[in-house]
C-alpha cells in the first residue's frame, strides 16, 4: 500500500476568546484493517482560548504500534498539558473517527469465545491501553483513535491521535541500553 507524506498548514485569526475546532476529513484508511478498512477518516482538535490557557494536551506516538498476540498487553502514551491542567483520555466516538464501531474488537477465535475490546486508563502524565489479545491473529491491524482532553477555566481542549496497532507473534523490539541511539533509514535496529 502506498505511503503518503502529507503536511497540513492552518492559519487563522480568532477575534475573541472561545472554543474553536479545527478539523479535516479525507479518504481512505488502509484496506487491510480489521476495523475501519477503506473508511473515511476525521481528524480534529478543539482548542479553548480562555485566559491563561496556552494550549491543549499534546502526545507523541509512532504511527504503527506492535503488540504481541496471545495474552493481555499494555501500551503507554506520554501526554501532557503545557499549562499543567489534568488530562483524561478516551476512545474517539464514531462521529469523531468517521466510521461506525470505532472501538476495535478482536474477533472471537471460535465457538464460546468472545471478542475482546481494549480499555483505556488515564494517569497524570500518560494514558495506558490494555488489551487482551489471547484470540488475536498475527498480522491483524486495527485502527485506534484516541482523544486526549484537558479543561482550563471552564473550557475543554482536546487532541486526537490516530494510529495502527499491528498484532505480531514475537515481542516488539525494545532498547535495553539507556540514552538515545541513531539509526539510518533502512537499517535494522
Amino acid at each position: 500500500e502506498p505511503v503518503r507524506n502529507t503536511a497540513l498548514a492552518f492559519g487563522a485569526v480568532l477575534a475573541a476568546a472561545g472554543t474553536y475546532t479545527a478539523f479535516f476529513d479525507a479518504c481512505c484508511r488502509i484496506a487491510s484493517l480489521v476495523n475501519g478498512a477503506n473508511q473515511t477518516y476525521h481528524v480534529s482538535s478543539v482548542v479553548s482560548l480562555q485566559p491563561g490557557n496556552s494550549a491543549g494536551p499534546v502526545s507523541a506516538s509512532l504511527p504503527v504500534v506492535e503488540l504481541q498476540l496471545g495474552a493481555p498487553r499494555t501500551y503507554v502514551w506520554p501526554v501532557l498539558d503545557p499549562d499543567g491542567d489534568p488530562i483524561t483520555c478516551r476512545f474517539g466516538t464514531d462521529a469523531e473517527t468517521g466510521f461506525a464501531d470505532a472501538v476495535p474488537v478482536v474477533p472471537p477465535s471460535g465457538p464460546g469465545t468472545g471478542g475482546q475490546a481494549p480499555a483505556l486508563a488515564s494517569y497524570p502524565d500518560h494514558c495506558q491501553l490494555g488489551w487482551d489479545l489471547a484470540d488475536a491473529k498475527a498480522g491483524q491491524r486495527y485502527t485506534i483513535h484516541l482523544v486526549f482532553e484537558s479543561s482550563h477555566g471552564g473550557g475543554l481542549s482536546s487532541t486526537a491521535l490516530h494510529l495502527v496497532v499491528e498484532i505480531v507473534t514475537g515481542p516488539p523490539p525494545t532498547c535495553a541500553a539507556g540514552g538515545g541511539f541513531v539509526s539510518d533509514v533502512g537499517h535494522a535496529v
